[in-house]
């Protein structure tokens, strides 16, 4: 299954986006895969990013600018509400970006 979640931020004065969610989490569930793809990337080349979740990194690494970001997560899940953050870094200061955040999951 997918959560899909369209955004369009302003990359702050170091060239850094975030988009945050919360999400009550009703069932235990297996994150399997994270996808963001940015429709706004420089043309300069390539973009560091994190996944943080209830304030612990979870993913973080660098691609290049025209490729999805992609995280392999297999992570478990207790319910309750879970903060989910992505963070972007690598554009111009106060660029505009457009994205799709795509968050894939599964059940016990």
């Amino acid at each position: 299954m997918k959560i899909s979640k369209s955004f369009s931020r302003l990359a702050g004065p170091k060239g850094r986006v975030f988009y945050r969610r919360t999400q009550n989490v009703v069932v235990p569930i297996r994150l399997d895969r994270l996808t963001a793809t940015l429709s706004s990337a420089p043309g300069n080349g390539g973009l560091s990013y994190s996944l943080v979740l209830d304030g612990k990194t979870i993913a973080q690494g660098s691609a290049s600018a025209d490729a999805p970001l992609v995280a392999e997560l297999g992570l478990r899940l207790r319910r309750g509400e879970r903060t989910f953050t992505f963070t972007a870094e690598g554009f111009e200061p106060n660029q505009v970006v457009d994205g799709t955040v795509e968050i894939e999951f599964g059940f016990f």
